[in-house]
């Protein structure tokens, strides 16, 4: 059974059911994320510290959030990699050492 085949307002209060009108915002993955980023205004949680980012792409400032999100996150493991070969004292080749340059201007 879908949504569109039920008439809520034909439902009496003696009838259970597993739907619920209007729940979009917790049942679209993207209007989940909508209702969680508002959790800020209610409740003081960031919501970064428990669930992973998500963004809409089809809105033009939450898609340039996530280019941004991604250069920084490619960038940051780019570097880890450089401290790890460091520590383990390897050599660090020019290829290497270009992507390291980048991603620095990255971040």
């Amino acid at each position: 059974m879908h949504k569109k085949d039920i008439d809520f307002r034909a439902v009496t209060d003696d009838q259970i059911l597993n739907h619920y009108n209007n729940n979009s915002c917790l049942t679209a993955k993207s209007r989940l994320g909508d209702t969680l980023k508002n959790l800020i205004w209610f409740n003081n949680i960031d919501i970064d510290m428990f669930l992973p980012k998500c963004y809409h792409l089809n809105s033009q400032a939450e898609y340039f959030d996530f280019i941004e999100e991604f250069k920084v996150n490619k960038a940051e493991s780019i570097l880890k990699r450089f401290v790890n070969k460091v520590d383990k004292g390897k050599i660090i080749d020019h290829a290497f050492m270009i992507k390291i340059q980048i991603a620095v201007l990255a971040c």
